[in-house]
């Protein structure tokens, strides 16, 4: 059976290959934890508790300020503040205190002395570029610990992929609606109560649900709408204009349903390495379930407005194409994608 991380790498669009989440490297990190855990006295344990309980979601937590637990056990002072710099700055946790900077903290940094710390230099302060440098000890606590940063780190990352490329989407969705309102309306009145129609419309397309019923205007049309405007409503559109129309909508199913693939993949990505760690640090408190539990109502990880605008494309579909039949949609969407 194909391991998991080559299926991973395989099954999705290429363009967000380095959006996913970085499922090899967190196992290389939780080996490396594992490594430095075999060299501990067997009894040892740290109690790690970075995921919170009843009153907080410890690292997954959206104030700036760590929740109580982060953290507090079997860190150094100095280990401890790196990781919440390093927590802070993968998160984007707002400006960080000069005390926290690389040239202060060396031991734990890839970077020489003095090397500078913008916000606009990212990629200096990616997880990897601290838990894999040669100059960090080989600490057990600051490896568990650098685990669970790094998976937080990991599921942002995710999620900014989602949120971005949910926006293109509902846009793209607007966008369409309004072309195809432009089509069915002729502007050359502008006194007209059709005109009046559709200025309201337009104030309305800056939510979906409102503009959803924007290609209906044409129904409400008053008797005395001229045969010219009633001729280009969509439903005697002519056949290049549907099928422009067809083509659109087919793209934005695909599209939609790329994204939601997207995270069904991270998701269960973060089930197994989460797995992984219970079974590999078997002495420490399992996070599997709390973590999932936390995450999996999250839009990056359910994708409920992505599937949202799925069943709204596939009922304008239906509504213009298929006589109002959802899964005649659907399949004609998919077959055109």
């Amino acid at each position: 059976m194909v391991q998991f991380g080559k299926r991973f790498e395989t099954s999705q669009t290429r363009r967000w290959l380095r959006h996913n989440a970085d499922y090899e490297r967190l196992k290389l990190l939780l080996n490396l934890a594992g490594a430095a855990r075999e060299r501990e006295p067997a009894e040892k344990t740290i109690g790690l508790n970075n995921f919170g309980d009843r009153d907080n979601a410890g690292l997954l937590e959206s104030d700036v300020v760590l929740a109580p637990g982060v953290f507090d056990s079997g860190l150094e002072a100095l280990e401890k503040q790196a990781l919440e710099t390093l927590w802070r700055k993968n998160r984007k946790r707002g400006p960080l205190a000069k005390s926290t900077s690389l040239s202060n903290m060396e031991r734990f940094a890839f970077a020489s002395p003095g090397s500078p710390t913008s916000d606009a230099d990212d990629d200096a302060w990616h997880w990897t570029r601290w838990l894999f440098s040669s100059r960090l000890p080989r600490s057990y606590a600051l490896l568990a610990h650098g685990f669970d940063v790094a998976l937080v780190a990991e599921l942002d990352k995710v999620d900014a992929l989602y949120a971005r490329e949910l926006r293109v989407l509902k846009s793209r969705w607007q966008d369409a609606l309004q072309d195809d309102f432009e089509e069915a309306i002729d502007t050359e009145d502008e006194g007209s109560s059709i005109a009046t129609e559709k200025s309201k419309l337009r104030q309305k397309t800056s939510t979906l649900s409102s503009a959803y019923s924007a290609l209906d205007v044409e129904d409400q049309r008053t008797p005395h709408a001229s045969p010219r405007r009633r001729k280009r409503s969509l439903d005697v559109a002519d056949a290049a204009t549907r099928a422009s129309l067809k083509r659109s909508l087919a793209q934005l199913d695909a599209d939609a349903r790329e994204l939601i693939d997207f995270t069904v993949w991270n998701f269960t990505a973060f089930t197994k390495i989460t797995k992984k760690r219970d079974k590999r640090l078997k002495r420490e408190p399992a996070i599997r379930e709390r973590f999932t539990t936390l995450v999996k109502n999250r839009d990056c990880c359910a994708a409920t407005s992505a599937r949202k605008l799925i069943k709204d494309v596939h009922r304008r579909y239906a509504d213009l194409f298929c006589g109002g039949s959802t899964t005649e949609a659907e399949l004609e969407l998919r077959e055109a994608a």
